[in-house]
């Protein structure tokens, strides 16, 4: 059978990852293939047939990333990058639409038709490194019209604006609790009075010609200052673009004009960081709080005023998804955040009341404060869980009386009496009508004695026999004493009350080893019982020896042995455990099984070989032997 060549390789590794690109050997100056290096081209797709053709032009300018530092398209659209030797994503960033998509959603898959995973307008692919290999995107410019896109005739290509700008601003969540991660569920983009909310902002070329002069306004809600904008270091800004100017904010409107300063080449985008910081009397959010936008009133908006885009959608905010064909806004877009102004807190996330004695009650003082910019009346503080029966508040008047001004704590007893085995979990739930309702963690357990094993009546006894256990703190409260024989499931004891002595039977899988007791305290072993069974699974290491050597017998019920011989042949031996024995081969031993027995039985292994000594050579330094006489 021809093994397949590479390029067709690549398209089935693609097709399995369910990516739809161009994904060839290199071409032009590398005549195949090199692992650690990825290249491609990106290129208009004037006719949308998903294929790179003869005539259609390469884009250039455009940033790809994947490892390190971004390339950018050349005049021809080609781009090369050296990656490492396993699989990366590659991320194209255009705001240009991909091809073959001919639907206002489309979703990425393999086939003819070049349909790419997109990520807020960046094209992305997974290649793998250790193979190399050419990733080709054709694309199409945002395009005047509605769906579906009619077919080009020949020699023209399909419709598009010459100028078309669009922008999107997305929320950029918090690394961890701490600034606008003010609630338990990150959703809520729940910020506070000080803190500074951000935005990923991306300005799109979408139109054939560069944009210069990008300019337009942000808008925020009252008492709120936008701060400096930042480039974006991933993905990376267009290099052609220098600042994000921010100008006044004007404190009737509150909005501040902005202006993108170089060149948007055709498909490129510009990427910046914008923050606004919520100043003392922010608009607070209504409760309950929601899990997604809009979240009114506090919402950050951008619009591009200039250049003036030809597809009818200006200076004021356009209908979402019916202009820019991948579903965002197109000149407007916004993102928004929720402020939370009265926030009560618990001093700690959980209160441990560590290791109490059984019927006894504990209590630990629980402490509430408002770090929030306004006051909050506590409604409620509760105790919900799996042991939420186990504690108790006899007095929370003392959080309920008043209002929590800002800064201010309360506190309240909690008591604790455990009423089961291991951690005893429960929640505090802090309700009030002016925060989001908080939690505190409880925990605790009961501190039951260790038990111990201090002796067996009889010290040995076959199964099926009923043994006694001597000891202290061997019974439990909340579950049954256990007590496990090596080779056998947990069995239940009968326990004397005061905890001196239990009664078990011997179970029939039991084996010498270990004998352990388990209550609610922990567990006790001891290795002074012996369940007397006969030897049983003896396996000789190593199976063959000369006379002399010592070797290991392994198998189980080998404590009280009374003999050890070798194919009938008495040896010498000592035995280390209930698991294993050392023997020393005899002088006379012959090849056969190795028995074992003790009072109850005997075992046998497999066969043994008793390898014949090897005499030693003769010194170097030997006379010859002697010639016989020559006969008479």
């Amino acid at each position: 059978m021809t093994r397949p060549s590479r390029r067709i390789r690549l398209h089935l590794l693609i097709a399995v990852l369910s990516l739809s690109v161009v994904f060839t050997p290199m071409s032009g100056s590398a005549a195949q293939a090199t692992p650690g290096i990825i290249g491609g081209r990106i290129f208009r797709d004037l006719n949308n047939n998903g294929t790179f053709d003869a005539d259609e032009p390469g884009i250039a300018g455009l940033m790809v990333s994947g490892h390190g530092p971004a390339v950018i398209s050349d005049a021809t659209g080609t781009w090369t990058m050296a990656v490492p030797l396993r699989t990366i994503k590659v991320r194209v960033s255009t705001g240009w639409y991909r091809s073959e998509c001919n639907s206002l959603d489309c979703p990425a898959g393999p086939g003819p038709d070049n349909d790419f995973a997109v990520d807020n307008q960046f094209i992305t692919a997974m290649i793998d490194g250790a193979v190399g290999g050419q990733l080709d995107v054709g694309l199409l410019p945002d395009w005047p019209g509605y769906y579906p896109i009619p077919t080009p005739l020949a020699g023209e290509a399909i419709p598009s604006n010459e100028i078309d700008v669009s922008t999107r601003l997305s929320w950029i969540w918090p690394a961890a609790p701490g600034n606008c991660y003010r609630t338990a569920n990150a959703k809520h983009h729940g910020c506070t009075i000080g803190d500074t909310p951000a935005g990923a902002l991306q300005v799109s070329n979408e139109g054939t010609a560069p944009l210069t002069g990008i300019s337009g306004y942000l808008e925020v809600p009252p008492l709120t200052t936008i701060l400096p904008a930042v480039a974006s270091a991933n993905p990376g800004n267009h290099p052609e673009i220098t600042a994000f100017v921010i100008g006044a904010l004007d404190p009737i409107t509150n909005r501040a004009p902005f202006e993108i300063v170089g060149t948007l080449p055709p498909g490129a985008a510009a990427q910046y960081i914008l923050y606004a910081r919520l100043e003392p009397g922010s608009p607070p959010s209504p409760l309950p709080l929601l899990t997604a936008n809009p979240y009114v009133p506090n919402e950050m908006f951008v619009t591009i005023t200039s250049p003036v885009d030809p597809d009818g959608c200006l200076a004021e905010p356009c209908p979402r998804g019916q202009h820019d064909k991948q579903a965002p806004a197109d000149n407007t877009d916004f993102h928004g955040w929720q402020v939370i102004t009265g926030l009560i807190k618990p001093i700690a996330a959980k209160l441990d009341f560590g290791s109490i004695a059984p019927d006894v009650s504990s209590a630990l003082l629980a402490t509430f404060t408002n770090v929030g910019a306004s006051p909050a009346q506590i409604q409620s503080v509760g105790v919900t869980g799996a042991a939420a029966g186990e504690y108790s508040l006899p007095d929370p008047s003392g959080c309920l009386t008043e209002p929590l001004n800002p800064g201010m704590t309360c506190q309240t007893e909690i008591l604790f009496e455990p009423n089961g085995v291991g951690p005893r979990d429960a929640t505090v739930e802090i309700v009030s009508p002016d925060a989001p309702m908080s939690t505190m963690k409880l925990t605790g357990r009961i501190l039951f004695p260790v038990p111990t094993i201090t002796s067996f009546t009889p010290t040995g006894a076959t199964p099926g026999k009923t043994i006694t256990i001597l000891g202290s703190n061997l019974n439990s409260r909340f579950t049954r004493t256990e007590v496990t024989f090596t080779g056998a499931p947990p069995v239940t004891a009968t326990v004397h009350p005061d905890g001196t002595s239990l009664a078990v039977a011997i179970p029939a899988g039991a084996l010498q080893g270990t004998v352990k007791v388990t209550t609610d305290g922990g567990t006790a072993s001891s290795n002074g019982f012996v369940v007397r069974r006969a030897p049983a699974d003896l396996v000789v290491e190593p199976n063959s020896a000369e006379p002399g050597v010592i070797v290991t017998i392994r198998g189980h019920n080998l404590k009280g042995t009374t003999s050890v011989k070798f194919n009938g042949v008495v040896a010498a031996y000592t035995v280390v455990g209930p698991n294993r024995i050392t023997a020393k081969v005899p002088a006379k031993a012959t090849t056969g099984p190795v028995r074992v027995a003790n009072p109850w039985g005997t075992a046998a292994s497999a066969t043994f070989t008793v390898v014949p000594p090897v005499a030693p050579p003769p010194p170097p330094d030997a006379p010859p032997p002697l010639a016989s006489p020559p006969l008479a």
